[in-house]
């Protein structure tokens, strides 16, 4: 309709105006008005007729981008005029600025890691002085053995007298030394070598080369002096004398054998018979029976 036609034109117009004032803009009007043509394909205001081709899509914009090899630099400096260039000669000199500027950023992107890299290590050295202002301010510290290992620098650099290991019998050998440090002069190991065992990732490891014995029991087998506990506070003697072919000299304290009987039930300890499989307890090394 009469409409759309209007707004159409505007559109058109606006074009036009656009690109001809981009041309001035730039400096190449002399490309688009020529004297030496000869009259041919020149109109009567002295305007070159110029062809256009068809706009390529992008698919085909993002392939000629990957397929069309950079132009040399003795070849880009032949050029004297881009407009002069066909459709791929235009993209392989595009290609070859985008890869001119590839080395321009990972230059600047060296220099930008290297500075991250030196503020990174002021900041981590800023960090391992101040954990050391506290932990030198402490009398205990407590962590896991995975921690001591992370934290070995810092531990180091406290240098802890007494190093106590509590569960010992179940901690790998190589946790237990990467504790210990050059100022050690007393290592407590507090376990029962009778019960877990540490649980290396590889299998092979822990049944080949004896990863699976800690430092705790290794002690013991080669008869390093210990002392045992002899006297159980938990236990009714009932469920006691069940552990007497484990622990044969484990002896009860007076306090469990005052415990009052568990109601409900004609018994202290029974035994249940089932054919049902126990299960892992999540998040843990433990069983249960959920029969």
């Amino acid at each position: 309709d009469d409409k759309s036609y209007i707004v159409r034109s505007k559109v058109a117009m606006n074009n036009i105006a656009s690109v001809i004032y981009r041309a001035d803009v730039l400096g190449i009007s002399e490309n688009i008005l020529t004297d030496d043509d000869n009259g041919e394909n020149v109109n009567d205001g002295g305007w070159k007729k110029v062809s256009y081709a068809k706009p390529i899509s992008f698919k085909m914009l993002q392939k000629k981008l990957k397929t069309i090899k950079p132009l040399t630099k003795e070849i880009e400096s032949t050029i004297e005029d881009v407009w002069d260039l066909d459709l791929n000669q235009r993209f392989a000199l595009y290609n070859l600025w985008i890869e001119r500027y590839k080395v321009s950023l990972t230059s600047e992107m060296g220099e930008l890691v290297t500075r991250y890299t030196s503020e990174w290590e002021r900041k981590k050295e800023a960090s391992k002085e101040e954990e050391l202002f506290i932990l030198r301010q402490a009398k205990v510290i407590g962590m896991t053995t995975t921690g001591a290992a992370k934290h070995r620098a810092v531990l180091q650099s406290v240098g802890c007298r007494i190093i106590v290991v509590e569960e010992a019998a179940e901690v790998l050998e190589s946790h237990i030394v990467t504790a210990l440090n050059k100022d050690c002069k007393h290592l407590i190991l507090i376990g029962d070598h009778q019960q877990l065992r540490p649980n290396p990732t590889v299998y092979e490891l822990a049944t080949k080369f004896g990863l699976e014995i800690s430092l705790f029991e290794r002690l013991i087998k080669n008869k390093v002096p210990h002392i045992a506990l002899k006297e159980q506070h938990r236990m009714r003697p009932e469920i006691s004398k069940i552990m007497c072919h484990i622990y044969p000299n484990l002896e009860d304290h007076v306090s469990v054998k005052s415990y009052d009987p568990i109601r409900g039930v004609t018994k202290n300890i029974f035994f249940i018979q089932h054919e049902h499989e126990e299960t892992h307890v999540d998040d843990s090394r433990s069983k249960a029976n959920i029969h």
